[in-house]
C-alpha cells in the first residue's frame, strides 16, 4: 500500500511498478473518483488472475540476491566501524 497526498507522487510509484511488470496489481483509489463497484470489480479481477510462467533459474537468482544482501551487510559493517587515527 502506498498513500500520498500529491497525485504526482502516486503517479511516480505507479509508473515504477508498471515498469517492473507489477502494473496489473495496482488498485488506485481516489476519494472522488473511486466507486465501491469499481473497487469490488478490481479486487475480483485480481483474485481470478491466472499465475504466470514460472521464473527460470529461480534458485540461481535467489543465490544472487542473497549475495547482494551479504555485500550490503558487509558495507554497513565497514561504514559502522570507527575511524582509526594515525599514531
Amino acid at each position: 500500500m502506498f498513500v500520498a497526498e500529491k497525485l504526482a507522487a502516486l503517479n511516480v510509484v505507479k509508473s515504477r511498478l508498471e515498469a517492473a511488470g507489477l502494473g496489473e496489481f495496482l488498485l488506485p483509489l481516489q476519494a472522488e473518483r473511486s466507486t465501491r463497484a469499481a473497487v469490488i470489480t478490481s479486487v475480483r479481477d485480481r483474485m481470478e488472475m491466472q499465475s504466470g510462467p514460472a521464473v527460470r533459474d529461480y534458485n540461481v537468482k535467489l543465490d544472487e540476491f542473497a549475495g547482494y544482501g551479504q555485500q550490503i551487510a558487509n558495507y554497513i559493517d565497514l561504514m559502522a566501524r570507527p575511524l582509526k587515527r594515525p599514531a
